[in-house]
């Protein structure tokens, strides 16, 4: 259920910036070595289920471990924090094909996977690790390229993450120092000195970006770190002051363009900002993105939100085909891909290339709930509760009550399903008293009662609420008032189409898909254009292939 969760842009661009919760302190390797393992099975059984080539079948070269830096150095941790991306960034654009597993390395070390459970859980075949410090005016970078060993048969693992870093077996090394202004530098200079290594030849030559100046860059790096660190409402505003800053020194930087974007996503998923004006933003980004850094996989990200915003729903899918073949690693494009398929309707493709970022990031709550979101809309119940747990254990709870609900609701138990979708509204910081009626209703299709006191319940929390609801289509179809669901849904003409879409294909929608006006409403969207120019989707075909189109 996807009810008032902001702007098109946070479909996408949030996965970008989702890091695990704050770092508490790490738990037994058997604990880690068990959550581990239930999403490698969890993986397994959805790759069996799909294609039989969901990666390519050469083995990504490496993953970049968290950089260390001195304690109280805000600046300094900040970069830290952000060299994963960035290096990851930049090996994905090169010959090396590097695992953007960024967000599964940081939660396999806070929960205590060593280094060599790391690496197996990733597939890779090295560990980029280092560490980053002051040297005078100027910043101190070591890196060292490792193969981390297994311990021996018998033998109890090295004691701690750094100590298991220590016993790896080093493959190359590199000290440094750098001027604090060119800082934004520094991940081009190690992924030349990586691609030498790996390819024994000097002078690599490495796709680049645009370098801010090192105010802007720094100012950057705390905002992300701020983003990152979690803390609410309060936090996303001071990292947007700061965010702001470093884009008045450097407007056209892709990484800060990036960033914006998500951080006014998730300011409008806690309830503040519009999200039409996050759609603004999406579509002049892409406009930027497009003359600065036309190849990158960014740019085909937020150029899927601008085309389905102006519903050019045809030039979306196209150029996200292009994109994923040409970074076929990279998870963010990949889970943005999925997410825009699955408001396509193309479900199968959705959950196969959810599935594909899912490989890439096993450790990232994000990829799971994207899988959840596929199955739900599949009707594959089992697979859903199975990934939405997964969801839960990796520290996003809010993110796993959309599909709870879901299974207690098809599982006949309206009531377990109310509490799940409270916590859902509670997080959008939308009204709650109003779901119960509905699922109420939903549970009693025949109770003429129940539905009106739905209806009443839902047109008592007033226009601007409705609007934060999508115009409140989904609560009319789930209070079983299809027709007011279709009228609910046709208000949304003006609006540019958001996550919503995706509910348009949930199994318990099949009525409001037979209404006479629903295929018309979504030929207007342009999606019959573009199912007719790419293939069916699951909900909708047309008999013989020619004939009216008919959804179920």
């Amino acid at each position: 259920m996807a009810i008032g969760l902001g702007a098109v842009a946070a479909l996408w661009f949030v996965f970008s910036r989702q890091t695990p919760p704050p770092p508490s302190a790490a738990v037994a390797t058997s604990p880690a070595l068990a959550l581990a393992d239930r999403v490698q099975g969890a993986l397994r059984r959805s790759a069996a289920a799909g294609s039989a080539s969901l990666l390519p079948a050469s083995a990504p070269a490496l993953a970049v471990l968290p950089f260390e830096a001195p304690e109280g150095d805000e600046v300094l941790s900040a970069l830290a924090g952000s060299m994963c991306e960035a290096l990851a960034e930049h090996l994905g654009r090169g010959e090396l094909p590097a695992a953007s597993a960024c967000h599964s390395v940081r939660m396999a070390r806070q929960i205590g996977l060593t280094p060599a459970e790391t690496a197996r859980l990733l597939g890779v075949r090295a560990l980029l690790a280092g560490r980053v410090e002051r040297d005078g005016d100027r910043v101190r970078v070591s890196a060292r390229l490792l193969e981390p060993a297994a311990a021996p048969a018998g033998a109890a693992p090295p004691s701690g993450w750094e100590a298991a870093a220590q016993s790896a077996r080093e493959l190359w090394r590199h000290e440094a120092s750098h001027d604090t202004q060119r800082l934004a530098d520094l991940p081009v200079h190690l992924v030349r000195r990586i691609a030498e290594h790996d390819r024994g030849r000097a002078g690599t030559a490495v796709p680049g970006m645009p370098v801010p100046p090192g105010e802007a860059y720094a100012l950057y790096l705390q905002a992300m770190q701020l983003q990152r660190r979690g803390g609410g409402v309060q936090a996303l505003q001071r990292a947007r002051a700061l965010l702001d800053q470093a884009l008045a020194l450097a407007p056209e930087h892709p990484p800060m363009l990036m960033a914006s974007v998500a951080l006014n996503s998730q300011l409008v998923a806690h309830g503040v900002g519009s999200g039409a004006a996050v759609d603004a933003q999406v579509r002049e980004t892409a406009l930027t993105l497009q003359r600065v850094d036309p190849e990158g996989p960014q740019t085909a990200s937020v150029n899927g939100g601008a085309n389905v915003g102006r519903r050019q729903w045809q030039q979306a899918f196209e150029d996200l085909e292009r994109a994923a073949a040409r970074h076929p690693r990279h998870a963010p494009l990949l889970h943005t891909r999925g997410g825009i398929l699955l408001m396509m309707g193309y479900l199968a493709r959705g959950r196969e290339s959810a599935l594909r970022s899912a490989l890439v990031e096993p450790l990232n709550a994000s990829v799971h709930e994207r899988l959840a979101r596929a199955a739900s809309l599949l009707g594959e119940d089992a697979a859903m509760r199975e990934a939405a747990a997964l969801t839960r254990e990796l520290g996003r709870p809010a993110m796993a009550a959309p599909y709870e609900a879901w299974a207690a609701l098809r599982g006949g138990d309206a009531a377990q399903a109310e509490l799940h979708w409270r916590e859902v509204l509670a997080s959008a910081r939308l009204p709650q008293d109003w779901i119960g009626a509905a699922l109420r209703a939903h549970a009693a299709p025949a109770d003429a009662a129940a539905r009106a006191t739905a209806v009443a319940a839902i047109d008592a929390l007033g226009a601007e609420v409705q609007r934060r609801m999508n115009h409140a289509f989904l609560a009319h179809a789930l209070a079983g008032d299809t027709e007011r669901a279709m009228r609910a849904l046709e208000r949304t003409r003006g609006d540019v189409p958001t996550m919503w879409m995706t509910d348009l294909w949930l199994p318990e929608l099949a009525a409001l898909r037979r209404h006479e006006r629903f295929v018309p409403y979504l030929r207007e969207m342009g999606l019959v254009a573009l199912w007719e120019a790419h293939g069916e989707p699951e909900r909708c075909r047309r008999d013989g292939g020619a004939g009216p189109w008919q959804c179920d």
